[in-house]
């Protein structure tokens, strides 16, 4: 738990940076979030995916975790429909639907299985990727245009087409130069970063508005409780993967919510609010959890 506790609170002092750098500059959140989306998003994809395990059978992850994903998005979409009219609705759906798998839940399966296991969380995160670029992104985008529109615009996304190339490289057996991969695997870190700062800067733009409680309630209640709920059918898999697929449940509230929204300009603030405090409570949640397995 103390290792959980340094690592989420350095993103929240990065996040505090983001602030500080937010008031002071009066930066556009969007900018940032367009880089991330276009630009490093599509290289840490490829990367991931020609740096995962060789063997194709856990693949199968991806595409349990693709389908467990859009599912989720899309009871939520149809759920939150009693609750918001707005396109608040197009910004939990999506929310409802991913976690922080990546920077948050990967560190601790690196610290806590062995080698099958973190092969198994490697291939859940990718799922969990292609979701977010896919079924999500086009639910969010559906607050904003019409059903086609979106589907352009969706499809223009180049993390799609990222990870299309990293399968073929992987798959094809394609050498890529060890330097070439150990200088491009920085964009991980570049990912994390101007993420969590993203965070900061968006919160900077009205750092006195009043949090939205409702928005705030219902997306942590799903994300922390039913979720994990939901999760326990995967128990008939053996213990050594539902550990796994379990702690990827319990994972906090995706960064990638903050992105997604300051792209669209769909409440940044409400997902920034809730991204951070989902992050706190991850770290007493998690270890709680973890326990009764």
């Amino acid at each position: 738990m103390n290792e959980l506790a340094i690592k989420v609170g350095t993103l929240f002092f990065i996040s505090c940076l983001g602030f500080i750098y937010g008031l002071i500059t009066k930066s556009n959140s969007k900018d940032i979030a367009n880089l991330l989306i276009y630009v490093i998003s599509p290289v840490v994809v490829v990367i991931s995916i020609v740096q995962s395990p060789s063997t194709l059978s856990y693949f199968y992850f991806s595409i349990g975790a693709f389908i467990f994903c859009s599912a989720l998005c899309l009871l939520g979409y149809l759920l939150s429909g009693l609750i918001w009219k707005d396109k608040v609705r197009n910004l939990f759906a999506f929310t409802a639907g991913t976690g922080n798998t990546g920077y948050f839940a990967l560190p601790i399966v690196l610290s806590m299985f062995n080698e099958s296991q973190i092969a198994i969380a490697i291939f859940i995160i990718i799922g969990v990727n292609l979701y977010e670029f896919s079924v999500g992104y086009f639910i969010l985008e559906k607050g904003n245009a019409r059903a086609v529109d979106v589907c352009k615009k969706t499809l223009k996304l180049p993390v799609l087409y990222a990870a299309l190339l990293g399968f073929l490289i992987k798959y094809l057996g394609i050498g890529v130069n060890e330097n070439i991969l150990g200088i491009l695997s920085n964009f991980k870190g570049a990912y994390s970063v101007l993420g969590m700062l993203l965070i900061g800067i968006v919160l900077s733009r009205s750092p006195k508005s009043t949090p939205d409680l409702k928005f705030l309630s219902v997306s942590l209640g799903w994300k922390h409780i039913l979720v994990p709920a939901i999760a326990t059918i995967f128990t008939f898999l053996p213990s050594e993967q539902f550990d796994v697929i379990f702690l990827m449940a319990l994972s906090p509230l995706a960064g990638n919510t903050v992105v997604f929204s300051s792209n669209s300009g769909l409440h940044p603030e409400k997902a920034a609010t809730a991204v951070l405090v989902s992050s706190l409570l991850a770290i007493f949640l998690i270890p709680f959890c973890l326990h009764l397995l």
